[in-house]
């Protein structure tokens, strides 16, 4: 009489079964998904696909406030729409530009800003200049200045303007000067500078209400620099050590 099948040999028999089961479940199930779907193409984008971007309309200069009649939609090829561009125009109205844009220019979100993050910001800022405005021909990097304009007589009643000059902006800090090139301009004392180059820019840091005060100030009159005497005053070193 034949023995008895144990106990670990029948469960290891089940075992085995079960395991090749489910091999040729998954080999089965392999074969279905490769049979129905190997053939199908995933969608992609058509390079002819169009989208919304936002343009600027004019020159919108670096600080301006963006109104919604500064920029409009353009439906365009999305080959040809940059990255990181806006594509409505309530991201845009009322902030403020840090770059300044051209006409038709795609406006990306790092070309503006809140408001509320600008105006106290001090950077650098270009100044055109001649040397008759300056108060003090030695003037140079880290001097400070006061900024004023000089009104036009024949002016004044157009503008009904009483005083003569204002003062635009209140002790900025000179970068440098430069000549026509770009070049740096240094004074070496009696206004003279190295090179005997005739400095035609004055950069100096200002916050965004400053640079916009001036701005305003060059469209009325002519603008006056006066040097400062007192540069190494700790509060100013505080205030524009940034």
């Amino acid at each position: 009489m034949s023995k008895k099948m144990s106990s670990n040999t029948r469960n290891k028999i089940i075992s085995t079964i079960l395991v090749t089961s489910s091999v040729w479940l998954m080999a089965i199930a392999g074969a279905y998904y490769v049979s129905e779907y190997a053939n199908i193409n995933l969608p992609t984008l058509n390079k002819n696909s169009k989208a919304p971007v936002i343009i600027a309309k004019r020159v919108i200069n670096e600080g301006e406030l963006v109104n919604e009649g500064d920029i409009e939609e353009k439906i365009m090829p999305i080959n040809n729409i940059a990255k990181n561009t806006i594509n409505v125009k309530k991201d845009l109205i009322g902030k403020i530009t840090v770059n300044k844009l051209e006409p038709n220019e795609q406006i990306k979100k790092y070309d503006v800003t809140l408001k509320e993050n600008q105006n106290n910001t001090l950077r650098p800022y270009s100044i055109p200049i001649k040397l008759e405005n300056l108060s003090d021909l030695s003037i140079n990097s880290n001097d400070f200045i006061d900024v004023m304009v000089v009104y036009p007589k024949n002016n004044n009643a157009k503008t009904k303007q009483v005083k003569s000059s204002d003062v635009v902006a209140a002790k900025l800090k000179v970068e440098y000067m430069a000549d026509t090139s770009g070049n740096i301009v240094k004074h070496i004392g009696n206004g003279e500078s190295e090179g005997q180059k005739t400095p035609s820019l004055l950069v100096v840091k200002a916050s965004l209400e400053e640079i916009q005060s001036i701005e305003q100030a060059r469209r009325e009159g002519n603008l006056l620099f006066l040097k400062y005497s007192d540069k190494n005053a700790k509060k100013t070193n505080v205030t524009y050590s940034k």
